[in-house]
């Protein structure tokens, strides 16, 4: 697969269901199971995140890489979608003054 997003881009990965949605953002994000095998290239700004450590591929994580995924059982009923996609970013961000990006 191939997929080129432009800079300030959002993608969203839609297609019927065991299409492989999931499989390849999770593919992107490092979530998959240990013993299974990522080929070829993921290019981020450049840079192939595929050779990354694990340490350093985490500085993209919901920093500058991140992903919803559609079950709505991920999302809590008290807090409006925005609430919960700004919980995520502030909880991964060093800014401790509750702002986000």
């Amino acid at each position: 697969m191939s997929l080129k997003v432009g800079e300030g881009e959002t993608v969203s990965v839609v297609g019927p269901t065991k299409s492989g949605k999931t499989t390849l953002m999770k593919s992107i994000i490092r979530a998959l199971p240990n013993n299974t095998i990522v080929d070829g290239e993921i290019l981020f700004e450049g840079e192939n995140i595929l050779k990354l450590s694990y340490e350093e591929f985490r500085w993209y994580l919901w920093k500058r890489i991140a992903v919803v995924f559609e079950s709505g059982s991920y999302l809590y009923p008290g807090m409006t979608v925005l609430e919960q996609l700004l919980e995520v970013v502030q909880s991964y961000s060093k800014n401790t003054k509750g702002t986000c990006c």
